[in-house]
Parts: structure tokens; C-alpha cells; sequence
């Protein structure tokens, strides 16, 4: 069977603001870069942060590249 007929993580995050009847679409309140420390030297990250106050939850995506499936 192809992966891509699979539900995805992006399906899971729907039906669960579905549930909390909440938006799919957060307005970005602020973005920016920071350097992170790695094995082979400094990483730049990208952060994106909603509108408003308050904790907010984390969602982190990893680039590899060439990374199809996992």
C-alpha cells in the first residue's frame, strides 16, 4: 500500500482542533531566528509565535532533506 494513503500527523491535528472546535489557522504574531547549538556547528531555527498571551503549545518539524517517509 503507498504511504501517502496513510493518515498523516497533519490529519491527527485536525481532528483534534475538530473536537475543540478551534481553528486550523493560528495568525502569526511574531517570527524569529535563533541559532541552536549542533554536532557540526551552529543550526538556524525558525520561530513562530501566535498572537496573544500565555503558554502556548510546541510543534517542532525536522528537515533532513531527503526524507520521505518518517
Amino acid at each position: 500500500m503507498n504511504a501517502r494513503n496513510h493518515p498523516t500527523p497533519t490529519d491527527a491535528v485536525m481532528g483534534v482542533l475538530a473536537k475543540r472546535r478551534q481553528p486550523a489557522v493560528e495568525m502569526v504574531g511574531d517570527v524569529s531566528h535563533q541559532l541552536i547549538p549542533g554536532p557540526e556547528g551552529e543550526l538556524l531555527a525558525r520561530v513562530y509565535k501566535p498572537q496573544g498571551q500565555g503558554s502556548f503549545p510546541v510543534l517542532v518539524y525536522f528537515h533532513g532533506g531527503g526524507w520521505v517517509i518518517a
